[in-house]
């Protein structure tokens, strides 16, 4: 990921303004809402039949920010704008309830588009784009379906990326095919103070490396694939800078400047929630299967709520009270991968309080891995009360701590804790608890997917949290044939280079030298480990001018619906697999063209598309058979399977198969289908070219 998308991600959640008045305007003055109403409507044109008009006004520490509404009669069409006390425009949202909601191909160009985002930005925050050398340009188009089109700018200092400033403009059609502005979020520090041009380092680069140095970890590789299949991640050894978190140094004296943003921010809520799948096993029944009868077998092997609660009480750093009983319990089990591969995961969880006293609010949770004996989590319930005072714990609570999470890892890991390494951290203090992270070490190499989190008491002296992860099944590469760390400092730079910067620092924005992005690269190789997918709108085919399918090829890779690579091939037979991304894609979604094939098949079998038996990736599709995908996908087979009221003009026609002249003549008549020089062929492989047309003109 580069550095301008991670600050136009950054800058959707921050919006910031300029420096507030000496007299700061409040939400109750109606005097200064006029003055930014006024200026807010000689930039913005307000369609005359949103006649309904509405107003808020927010104070954000001593910051006014209005929000003005104007609407019809029925509220079906409405437009909203949020602006600074001085008018200047924060975002913008027009509804039209008359716009394009059709998967087709876009009837306004990249180019028409840009133009009009532009257009936008200079009538309504000129301010924006008024400097020759401090403004918004240009920096990213993406197409989206219903014909609409995201287009970034990013604000440039001197040809210098300002972090935090950018503006985000979308545009939308009409079902007359009327384009229109839809919405626009204008991230932009209007009073920016930039600090004084000095002598820029020599060396940046090696002073950032000095600053900021790589690391050699292993991670888990994510293969989505690979797990449906095994229920298994597996592990890769890449190269980082050192703690993911690379930051900034001044351009002029290589000091690290920390990132700060401004301190009036309007902040976007984001909430993330987790879930989990699993399963149970059943109680013993009359003719139970030999896959039931092994469940069970295992089952009975597995530890006991006896066992974790007698193992749980005799931790001494636990400090469980002997009142406390079992409440509940559960014992679950997790499949992941299929067949031969399938890995099973059983989990027992148990709920300890003192139920005489009915302290259910100060119970015990924790969690093992059932079949190795091994507690994986525990929450410890009720504690005393923190010092309302905050003080700190001294140097010799802070060791005796220390010397009780190391009693209890001992206690609970004994066989695996001597592969964990705890992450110092010398100067911290603490208040109340002491935290300890670990991380697993494998061939002197941190293994990021296992760690230990542990968090001590002080003010009743036990363990309150404890969290295990750890893979036994994970296997590691040899780090002895890895690249030397100064080889994969290049790679890290080359994939993410260090550039210049200005950042807000509390306050001004300095010049800083920082990275395009965090990267991370293949320990062997150096190849980019989270290079993007295929960038289907900016992908240019070697092969496909002055070819008859070269409209449609272009026109579809332009929306971001294309195969890889740099040539399109387009004579040659196209296989089911690329078929059917081609088709789902531009049918469905075109999100479709990065899933992988398993998702792609996967949806293919629930929607009856085609039958799993009939599955062959790499086969040529005939051409009939390209019919019945597209008719299946459009949702026409109904129709298509009343073969007896149809027919085709094709000379070749009587060579479709039984059942399949609907499909052909529903084709046709949509004009998808053309026969070439009279002959349809249907038993033909399909080629590359003649899907994308296909394609190309139902999108159409």
């Amino acid at each position: 990921m580069k550095i301008k998308r991670i600050l136009s991600a950054l800058t959707a959640a921050v919006i910031t303004v300029a420096a507030l008045p000496a007299a700061a305007a409040q939400p109750t003055d109606a005097k200064a809402m006029e003055k930014a109403l006024t200026v807010v409507k000689q930039r913005i044109d307000i369609p005359a039949e949103l006649t309904e008009f509405t107003s808020n006004a927010y104070d954000y520490g001593g910051a006014v920010e209005y929000s003005f509404r104007w609407s019809d009669e029925d509220n079906d069409e409405w437009m909203r704008v949020e602006c600074n006390e001085n008018g200047q425009l924060l975002t913008y949202y027009r509804y039209n309830n008359e716009y394009k909601n059709e998967l087709k191909l876009p009837t306004v160009s990249e180019d028409e588009a840009v133009a009009a985002a532009e257009a936008f930005l200079a009538k309504s925050a000129p301010e924006t784009v008024e400097k020759a050398n401090d403004k918004l340009v240009l920096s990213e188009t993406h197409s989206r379906e219903y014909d609409r089109w995201i287009i970034i700018f990013q604000r440039e200092k001197d040809g210098v990326p300002v972090a935090g400033n950018s503006a985000t403009v979308t545009t939308a059609v009409t079902e007359n095919d009327e384009m229109y502005i839809a919405d626009a979020y204008i991230d932009f520090s209007y009073g920016a103070e930039f600090e004084a041009a000095g002598a820029e380092l020599a060396e940046p680069e090696a002073r950032y490396a000095e600053a900021y140095p790589a690391e050699m970890v292993y991670r888990k590789k994510v293969d989505y694939a690979v797990y449906r299949e095994t229920g298994e991640y597996e592990t890769q050894l890449v190269y980082r800078v050192k703690d993911s978190a690379p930051g900034y140094i001044s351009a002029y004296t290589g000091d690290v400047v920390e990132q700060q943003f401004e301190d009036y921010a309007a902040m976007n809520d984001m909430a993330a929630a987790e879930t989990a799948e699993s399963g149970g096993g059943g109680a013993p029944a009359p003719m139970l299967s030999k896959e039931e009868l092994a469940e069970l077998d295992t089952i009975a092997g597995l530890y006991t709520v006896d066992e974790a609660e007698k193992f749980l009480k005799s931790v001494e750093q636990l400090k469980i009270p002997k009142s406390y009983t079992v409440t509940n319990s559960g014992m679950y089990t997790s499949v992941t991968g299929k067949g031969d591969n399938a890995k099973r995961d059983y989990s027992l969880s148990v709920n300890m309080s003192d139920a005489d006293e009915g302290k259910y609010s100060s119970g015990i949770f924790a969690r093992f891995d059932a079949e190795r004996d091994r507690l994986t989590y525990y929450s410890g319930g009720y504690s005393e009360p923190f010092d309302p005072d905050g003080k700190k714990l001294t140097d010799k609570e802070v060791v005796a701590a220390n010397k009780d999470i190391d009693a209890f890892l001992q206690k609970v890991l004994p066989d695996k804790i001597a592969e964990f390494e705890k992450k110092e951290n010398p100067d911290a203090e603490y208040s109340y608890s002491v935290p300890a992270n670990y991380t697993r070490m494998v061939n002197g190499v941190p293994y990021l997917a296992d760690t230990i989190s542990v968090t001590y008491g002080a003010a009743d002296k036990k363990i309150g949290y404890y969290r295990l992860s750890y893979d036994d099944d994970a296997v590691f590469d040899d780090p002895s044939g890895a690249l030397d760390v100064s080889d994969a400092y290049g790679y890290l730079t080359e994939t993410a280079p260090i550039e210049r910067y200005y950042i807000y620092d509390g306050e001004e924005y300095r010049l800083v030298y920082g990275m395009d992005g965090n990267p991370m690269v293949d320990a062997f190789t150096g190849g980019d480990v989270n290079a993007d997918d295929a960038d289907y709108t900016k992908i240019k085919y070697d092969d496909i001018g002055g070819h008859w399918c070269e409209e449609a090829v272009t026109a579809l890779a332009g929306y971001g619906i294309g195969l890889p690579g740099g040539s399109f091939k387009p004579d040659e037979a196209i296989t089911q697999s690329e078929l059917l991304r081609l088709l789902v894609s531009g049918i469905e979604g075109k999100y479709f063209i990065n899933y992988g094939d398993e998702e792609i098949y996967d949806y293919c079998f629930r929607n009856k598309i085609l039958g799993k038996d009939e599955r062959d990736d790499g086969a040529a599709v005939p051409r009939e058979q390209a019919f019945v995908y597209m008719i299946r996908l459009a949702g026409y087979e109904r129709v298509a399977a009343l073969s007896d009221i149809y027919k085709v003009e094709y000379a070749d026609g009587d060579k479709l198969s039984d059942g399949l002249i609907g499909y052909a003549a529903i084709l046709s008549g949509m004009g998808i289908v053309a026969g070439d020089g009279g002959y349809l062929r249907p038993q033909d492989n399909t080629t590359r070219a003649e899907t994308a047309m296909m394609l190309y003109r139902y999108m159409k």
